[in-house]
């Protein structure tokens, strides 16, 4: 799986965050804030891959568009997880950390 999202140094007032799904897999990606206050999402939608169009399987991209709503440091946290017997499973994890200066605009601080 692969995480890509907008280069380290860009600021702007959103941001998206765009992760390989397939849903039929039974996986889901969560997402968390360390803070609240400073983004929040604001759009999320799933598009397959043309394949998957033709298919009926397959997958795609989960795309999450984050906005500013405060200003400071916060650690955004997704995880791509699937419940088996009542058992959390995690897949993939990516920590993204950005700064949001008091104009709102947003940079990528770092990944993990």
């Amino acid at each position: 799986m692969s995480a890509l999202i907008s280069l380290l140094g860009i600021e702007t007032n959103t941001v998206t965050v765009e992760l390989y799904a397939n849903p039929s897999s039974g996986y889901n990606w969560e997402y968390s804030f360390d803070k609240s206050g400073i983004l929040v999402v604001s759009d999320s939608y799933y598009k397959p891959d043309t394949a998957s169009i033709l298919t009926g399987r397959g997958g795609g991209t989960r795309y999450f568009v984050l906005k500013s709503t405060g200003s400071g440091t916060v650690r955004v946290t997704f995880e791509y997880v699937k419940n088996i017997n009542s058992q959390r499973i995690v897949a993939s994890r990516y920590i993204y950390t950005y700064n949001v200066a008091t104009d709102g605009k947003i940079s990528l601080y770092s990944i993990q």
